[in-house]
């Protein structure tokens, strides 16, 4: 709507609802959560899923108190623990006095900010940069080196040449410590 090659046809920024958005993304995510891991595990005979809250009580043994109120011990010879990744807040005087999100916390906001700065270089920034920019809030990227660092570079430096070209974006740089 707000953007297109068609002479003729209005150009209108539409109304953003994103409480409406994150309520069907935190459903949509649910439903992948269930059918890419609950489902699987459920379907193989050999794999039990236990839920609750555990703690070790010995170097072989964990106690896990379920929401039932029950609890039991499981024994191991090893425990892999794969809890999945956590955003890391970057020691910067006074970010912590500043109203700052996270990714997680982006990902589920239900306000629009007018202009976002997006601190990092990495995918989940470059992604979470483009779809506020989409939605419609006002964006800077701001990253250390280049864009993909991490994953890889020549594909960040043709990212970051890209982003550069488009009408009313340049190329700043500044020094984050």
């Amino acid at each position: 709507q707000r953007e297109h090659p068609f002479a003729g046809v209005g150009r209108t920024r539409p109304p953003v609802d994103r409480a409406a958005m994150v309520a069907q993304q935190q459903t949509r995510v649910a439903e992948l959560r269930r059918a890419k891991y609950e489902d699987l595990v459920a379907a193989n005979p050999a794999i039990e899923l236990v839920r609750g809250f555990a703690t070790f009580e010995d170097a072989r043994t964990l106690r896990i108190a379920s929401p039932d109120g029950t609890a039991r011990a499981l024994r191991a010879d090893r425990f892999l623990i794969a809890t999945g990744a956590s955003p890391a807040v970057p020691p910067i005087p006074g970010l912590t006095e500043s109203p700052f999100w996270n990714s997680t916390e982006a990902l589920v906001a239900e306000e629009l900010p007018r202009r976002l700065l997006v601190l990092g270089g990495s995918m989940v920034a470059v992604e979470l940069a483009q779809a506020f920019r989409r939605l419609g809030a006002e964006v800077t990227l701001m990253a250390r080196s280049t864009l993909l660092s991490r994953e890889d570079q020549a594909l960040g430096a043709g990212l970051a040449e890209a982003l550069e070209a488009l009408p009313g974006v340049g190329r700043k740089t500044a020094n984050v410590v």
